[in-house]
């Protein structure tokens, strides 16, 4: 595809300059405004105060904690460098005080010079924490740092330290999100947390940030940023935004996950150097699938060097550079047993399709990040972040066992079905029809057999570049940055997929002859077809598979290589490049009795995200059965003594081509169709500014404002002729007639605008009580692929179907509330309720107009009076719940219990509206919406000893399949406990040594189809070891 060029990256430019613009004017108002002469008369003989706050015990900048001078009622929190100034003090002696969440509180007199500024740096500690081993120091100040910033935010926020739970099997920084209040997986998959759900909300409704960037991701035009690319040891904390704020961009439903990346400058040592080994095995003596346990044991490492510098003549340290190396092989095997029933609402219904599936994967990743900061003056930061990440799956290796006859519509009958009439719950019985006398190789026999390999050879590479800065002048802060991400995900050569079949007409048959049924396979006594008995009355996870007449199908030579069984995705490409550059100003207004601050700014982001398809597929020309790969032991024949054969596709296929081309024949116009039709480009400019007031009166803080995005898309794929090529056209020139049925490059452009107001208020009650209420606004973007054409076309029904690039987000009005109350020294228990009104949910296939005559109808003068059928907002629905979240360290218990820590928290969600349908849904009836979640992590320690113990709940929830005319057909994903373990012992004052067990318990995933008796999938991932070795120097 050779697609026109996009106008957008032309006014993505000048969106950027007015966007800066408007914040310039907004800032430069806010200068002009009259300072009363006596504020200006202080401010003349003003100095500054300013300094470096760090933990003794852990060395680590203390971010949030409070400086403050009492009798002037000025303060100012520490940065993230670890860094606090209070400007505008007057001459003088005055007492400095600097608290903080879990330390001790220090007090000591300075003396100001007007205008000079009075260096004081501080090193916070407890007597309690000076007596934890070191890693345990670093836990606690984890969650003192996390409940410190989460009290201090203006808005509704969750925080987690990297530092606080050690239990991260994988060392992904998503692991870590899960724990939080109202966060769960998006979809547990293969137990890699790649996208997530926040308050019941899609994954692709929730957005992922770095230091409030954005971040580019494979399979981006789903909305959906996969973390699986980066190792938590790259962040200090984690952030969950659920009340948005002006500044910040408002594209997320459920809430936003920010990752925060630690400043070099915020240590207190000029150099450290961080190390951990740790090997992750799956241990004999659990259940795994025999193809894991071939390699049980993989190695995940991580080193990290930081340091600081006195550059350009200054006398102290201002350019601080870390740079962290990761490698893991994050290696996961399952067990997969899948079957679909009949479509009925009355029991019995009987199993139409039985699969099994064993699956073994080694992703691994290798990256390397560096930060650099650099702080020239102590009015200006310049920082640099660049990450360096690849995450290749080298052969991930799949084997399906799958057994089908019909459909879950199929009316079984005495004579012609596969299926035979007279099944109970517990046992299907599957016939062997004989093959029709005019049966083809296209003919789809009543009862198959297919053994599926599936090789899947992937590479994903990220690289990742953002820069910025933080400026004061005077009154005014300006903060800037400009990012550039790309994440390229490539096919490689060794994916390939080869499907075995027994039961139909092989392509070509013993008589080297088009199939048909004059040359099918039978068996020695004249047999054709296959049959079986599926009787589940023992086990229902482990059935009986009987033979029931036809071929034998433990017999390998009975099968052929299905209709297009050789296929092959090398050489597919995503590149997902996104380009952003924003502002903020944000100026303190002059007055006395209370602070209050006006904010400004904007934000531009580019979104490209380009597809091009190279699918390929062969048919098999041979005579006799491919060679089977009998080392090949599955975990069905394990459990059930099931012995059917097993192919591995990988000696067929090498390099996207079969080793031996002499035995198969090429689809060339499947290649060229795909290639075509399924290649693609999206362009996405949002354009955001905004304008906000945020300060404190007394005790009350406020923030408020509103906030502007522009959207604009373009999307650009070929669209399908009207009269395609026929099969003797496709035989003769299957290239031309791909490209003439698909020749026209079709454009399609789209733009919204929104404006979001928002209110956050909060009040402390107490010194220890908060109470906060908002009212915020927000949306969740349509997927980036509605903005392509999708065109289709329909001469029976008379209409034309289409994308609709101006669809609008899923719109949110949002209150939430409150009541945080802290314990002394470190903890906190918190009871929130929110109240989400969301409208314009996206509905498919709604008429919205007719097509005009002529050649200027927008069809070139084809499909006249058709209807036009697009995806439309319309809808409401309604989600509520509470969260409940406590947190303490129990160091005022006795003895042995000082050290005990619980971390705990619970949402309860209910949601009920139309969703854009005719009926009205409520809980237990809304795809992928997760009603109740929770987590318990306690925590203990004994001198160089400590265990640790975390515990995770998800409630049972629609996924992937809903259907309100057809309840037998939803799938539902049972609830789901997670037990992780942790042990450490401190082998000296700064190397622990750690052993830890994720899925304690070998949970697995359990699906099923309408009612819980009917199994639709279980799936095994098994237990996994990790013992390692970690230190800091």
């Amino acid at each position: 595809m050779n697609p026109r060029t996009l106008s957008l990256r032309a006014q993505a430019a000048r969106a950027l300059r007015l966007a800066c613009l408007l914040a310039t004017l907004a800032a430069g108002g806010a200068l002009t405004l009259p300072a009363p002469a006596l504020a200006a008369e202080r401010a003349a003989a003003a100095g500054v105060v300013s300094g470096i706050v760090t933990n003794k015990a852990t060395g680590n900048g203390l971010i949030g904690a409070r400086a403050e001078i009492p009798a002037l009622n000025l303060s100012a929190l520490v940065d993230q460098t670890g860094r606090y100034l209070i400007s505008g003090v007057p001459a003088g002696t005055h007492e400095l005080v600097v608290s903080y969440t879990g330390l001790d509180t220090q007090r000591i007199s300075l003396t100001v010079t007007a205008g000079q500024t009075a260096v004081r740096d501080f090193e916070l500690t407890s007597t309690v924490l000076m007596l934890d081993t070191f890693k345990v120091t670093s836990e606690k100040a984890g969650l003192s740092s996390a409940l410190t910033q989460q009290r201090n935010a203006d808005n509704l926020k969750n925080v987690a330290s990297m530092d606080a739970l050690v239990d991260l099997p994988n060392m992904n920084a998503t692991e870590l999100a899960i724990r939080l209040p109202g966060v769960a997986f998006g979809n547990p998959g293969d137990e890699v947390v790649e996208v997530i759900s926040v308050r019941g909300m899609g994954a692709g409704m929730s957005s992922i940030t770095i230091d409030g960037g954005g971040m580019s991701s494979f399979s981006a035009q789903n909305r959906n940023t996969r973390m699986t690319a980066f190792t938590g040891a790259m962040f200090e904390s984690l952030e969950v935004v659920k009340g948005q704020t002006p500044d910040k961009p408002v594209d997320s439903l459920g809430g936003g996950v920010n990752f925060k990346t630690r400043s070099p400058l915020s240590m207190r040592e000029k150099r450290r150097v961080t190390l951990n080994f740790t090997a992750r095995m799956a241990p004999w003596f659990t259940e795994q699938v025999p193809i894991r346990e071939q390699r049980r044991t993989h190695a995940l490492m991580n080193a990290s060097y930081i340091e600081k510098f006195a550059v350009f003549g200054s006398k102290t340290e201002n350019l601080a550079v870390s740079v962290n190396a990761f490698y893991s092989e994050n290696a996961f095997g399952f067990f997969r047993s899948q079957r679909d029933y009949q479509q009925t609402n009355a029991q019995p219904a009987f199993v139409w399709d039985y699969r099994t599936t064993d699956n073994y994967n080694n992703r691994k990743q290798r990256s390397l990040n560096t930060k650099w900061d650099y702080r020239f003056n102590q009015n200006n930061l310049l920082k640099l972040n660049l990450i360096y990440n690849d995450a290749p799956e080298p052969m991930r290796r799949q084997y399906q066992q799958r057994a089908f006859a019909g459909s879950q519509t199929t009316v079984p009958n005495a004579t012609t079905t596969g299926v035979v009439p007279g099944w109970t719950d517990r046992i299907t019985t599957v016939r062997a029809v004989p093959t029709a006398a005019n049966a083809t190789f296209s003919t789809t026999a009543p009862a198959l057999i297919d053994i599926t390999s599936t090789l899947i050879n992937r590479d994903q590479r990220l690289r990742h570049m953002d820069l910025a800065g933080e400026h004061i002048l005077g009154r005014l802060d300006i903060e800037w940055a400009a990012l550039w991400s790309r994440t390229r995900y490539r096919t490689l050569g060794a994916e390939a997929g080869l499907v075995n079949r027994i039961g139909n007409v092989p392509f070509t048959g013993p008589n080297g002859s088009p199939g048909s049924a004059t040359n099918n396979i039978q068996g020695p006594n004249g047999e054709t077809g296959v049959g079986w008995i599926l009787d589940r009355t023992q086990s229902n996870l482990y059935p009986r598979f009987i033979q029931n007449g036809g071929l034998d199908f433990t017999n390998p030579a009975n099968y052929r290589p299905s209709v297009n069984g050789l296929s092959s995705n090398s050489g597919n490409l995503d590149i997902d490049l996104i380009k952003e550059a924003r502002a903020h100003f944000k100026y303190k207004l002059p007055f006395e009795a209370f602070s209050a601050f006006l904010k400004s700014g904007g934000q531009v982001r580019d979104h490209t995200v380009e597809l091009e398809r190279r699918g390929r597929r062969w048919n098999y020309l041979g005579t006799t059965a491919l060679p089977t790969d009998p080392s090949i032991l599955l975990w069905d024949k394990v459990k059930t003594g099931r012995n059917l054969p097993i192919w591995d596709a990988a000696p067929f296929i090498q390099n996207g081509q079969p080793t031996n081309p002499a035995l198969w024949h090429e689809d060339i116009y499947f290649r060229e169709q795909n290639r075509l039709a399924n290649s693609n480009k999206v362009n996405e400019v949002i354009t955001g500014y905004y304008l906000m007031t945020q300060g404190r009166v007394g005790r009350t803080g406020f923030l408020a404002g509103v906030r502007r995005e522009v959207t604009e898309t373009e999307g650009i794929s070929r669209i399908r002729a009207r009269v395609l090529s026929n099969a003797a056209q496709r035989a003769a020139d299957p290239i031309g007639s791909a490209q003439r049925d698909y020749e026209d490059a079709y454009l399609n452009k789209g733009k919204y605008g929104q404006n979001f107001p928002s209110i956050h208020l909060w009040r402390d009650l107490t010194a220890n009580l908060k109470l906060r209420g908002a009212w915020t606004t927000g949306f969740g973007r349509p997927s980036l692929a509605n903005a392509l054409p999708n065109f289709s076309f329909s001469d029976t029904n008379q209409t034309v179907s289409i994308g609709n690039p101006a669809l609008l987000p899923q719109q949110a009005k949002n209150w939430d509330f409150s009541l945080e109350y802290y314990f002394e020294p470190a903890g906190s228990f918190s009871v929130g309720w929110f109240h989400k009104t969301i409208s314009d949910f996206i509905v498919g296939g709604r008429e919205t107009g007719t097509v005009g005559l002529g050649n200027d109808n927008g069809f070139e003068g084809q499909f006249e009076g058709y209807k036009i059928l697009q995806s439309i907002n319309a809808g409401t629905a309604i989600a509520q719940g509470w969260e409940f979240a406590y947190q303490q360290q129990f160091r005022f218990l006795p003895g042995l219990l000082r050290t005990l820590r619980l971390n705990a928290n619970m949402t309860l969600i209910n949601a009920h509206g139309d969703y854009g349908g005719t009926a009205y849904l409520s809980n237990g009836q809304i795809n992928g919406f997760i009603p109740r979640t929770g987590n318990v992590s306690v925590s203990w320690d004994y001198r160089k000893f400590g265990v640790s113990v975390s515990y995770n709940y998800t409630s049972k929830s629609i996924r992937n399949a809903f259907n309100v005319n057809q309840p037998s057909r939803n799938q539902y994903l049972n609830a789901r406990e997670l037990v992780n373990v942790n042990l450490r012992y401190q082998l000296r004052s700064n190397v622990t040594a750690t052993f830890g067990v994720a899925n304690l318990f070998n949970e697995p995933q359990i699906y099923y189809r309408g009612i819980p008796d009917q199994l639709e999938t279980f799936l095994m991932q098994g237990t996994t070891i990790t013992a390692g070795i970690e230190g800091r120097f």
